[in-house]
């Protein structure tokens, strides 16, 4: 409704005011929204927290097309008034060099741009830096000579045969940075929205030239810098996710060699064929050393794991688990599918959540049921139980994820292999669903 507001105050404005026709008063109307677009931008920009050399010029650029359009603007109002024929030649000079600085301060948003690196970054700025002066020379040439354009007393524009050649300078850099963006963008996303940058402004100008006369240029750069903007700044967080996921890594391999497994194992070994152990402890020194090894693996480990390695951490985990509880807990598993990936210590972590809520300190007896099965469209994993534990543990909890770990284990399932895990109810139980999609 403010766009529309906008939009209209400037139609009449330019109606009662002045006496310019509907396509001019349209052209009015559009740069309105257009600047009104623009100032929010740069607004949005300047309490951007990211803050870093791109994100500078591409503020500039913002800056510099809310002047092309304000300068459109003014050139629809003064058009046919000879009163201000000397101001209006001096406003297509200025749009003119505006429409070059834009595309060469583009080329410095990506030279310097912290997600963009182009080699024989020299040769390629040198190129940019010539092609501007080239624009400036061919603009002081047509002061005294009228060779590409001319406004004339009666402030009326117009073109001559030659102009197509102060308008390929902007086309060469153009392509200089379509040829860029083409080898050195890996991201196809972000390549597409940068082709958009040169492709919605020649299909502003050709609206403009060939449908109808209203003042497209501007406003077409601006949208396409919007379609950056949302794919390389708002994208940030992405990447952000990514880098602190390396830099968990790196923590884990260091606090792993830190460890130093191969002595923990062997001290294990060397405990457990101490003279007169007893079998139990040895068994439960193995248990051990298996856990123990299964948890440093999942360190070491990159992305998502097989559900039998899952499985197998989970059995040894349950062996251990009963040391305490006897042999009253039993895990038994169905695996009708055994061919899937997921996080590390999904479904560990739930089974761990059903422990400690469900049993606390007590002496359970009891048997907890993992089945996983596949159909078209998903892997499952479904754990159930056979006293209600797990539903008693639901209705404590008032149904919340969080008591459970769900919500951690939810994010990871998300960003590593695109699924999920919930309550479901079956029957008159409640059970975990873990669904991943099939790739």
């Amino acid at each position: 409704m403010l766009l529309l507001d906008c939009l209209a105050t400037a139609l009449l404005y330019g109606y009662s005011q002045w006496d310019i026709d509907a396509t001019s008063a349209m052209s009015v109307g559009v740069c309105v929204v257009g600047m009104y677009f623009a100032t929010a931008f740069l607004v949005i920009l300047l309490l951007d927290t990211g803050v870093e050399s791109g994100t500078n010029y591409f503020s500039y650029i913002v800056l510099e097309v809310f002047f092309l359009i304000f300068l459109q603007y003014q050139k629809n109002f003064f058009a046919g008034n000879d009163n201000f024929w000397v101001f209006l030649d001096i406003t297509y000079y200025v749009m003119d060099f505006l429409i070059v600085l834009s595309v060469f301060t583009l080329w410095k948003y990506l030279e310097h741009s912290a997600y963009y690196k182009v080699r024989n970054i020299s040769r390629v700025d040198g190129a940019m830096v010539l092609l501007v002066v080239i624009e400036l020379i061919l603009l002081a040439v047509n002061v005294p000579t009228n060779l590409f354009f001319e406004v004339n007393d009666a402030a009326e524009y117009s073109y001559t045969e030659y102009k197509w050649i102060l308008n390929s300078v902007d086309f060469i850099m153009m392509a200089i940075i379509a040829l860029v963006v083409t080898f050195r963008e890996p991201n196809f996303r972000k390549k597409i929205s940068l082709y958009s940058v040169m492709l919605l402004p020649m299909g502003g100008l050709a609206v403009e030239w060939f449908i109808i006369s209203v003042s497209l240029l501007g406003i077409s750069i601006l949208f396409s810098l919007l379609i950056i903007y949302g794919n390389f700044y708002v994208g940030r967080s992405e990447d952000l996710v990514k880098k602190d996921g390396e830099l968990m890594q790196q923590r884990a391999n260091i606090l792993v060699s830190q460890i130093q497994p191969h002595f923990l194992y062997n001290a294990l070994t060397s405990i457990m064929n101490i003279k007169d152990n007893p079998p139990e402890t040895r068994d439960a020194i193995s248990s051990f050393g298996k856990y123990l090894r299964g948890n440093l693996d999942i360190l070491r480990q990159k992305g998502p794991i097989s559900i039998m390695f899952e499985i197998n951490h989970i059995e040894t985990y349950m062996e251990l688990v009963n040391l305490n509880f006897g042999d009253g807990l039993q895990l038994e598993t169905e695996l009708q599918d055994r061919t899937f990936l997921l996080p590390a210590l999904t479904l560990q972590t739930l089974i761990e959540s059903v422990i400690e809520l469900g049993y606390g300190h007590s002496r359970p007896q009891g048997t907890m049921n993992l089945v996983t099965f596949c159909d078209h469209e998903y892997h499952y994993a479904e754990l159930s139980d056979d006293n209600g534990v797990i539903r008693r543990c639901y209705n404590l909890a008032e149904g919340s994820e969080d008591t459970f770990g769900l919500t951690a284990v939810n994010q990871r399932l998300k960003q590593m292999v695109s699924g999920d895990i919930s309550f479901r109810g079956k029957g008159d139980d409640i059970v975990f669903l873990l669904r991943i999609p099939v790739m």
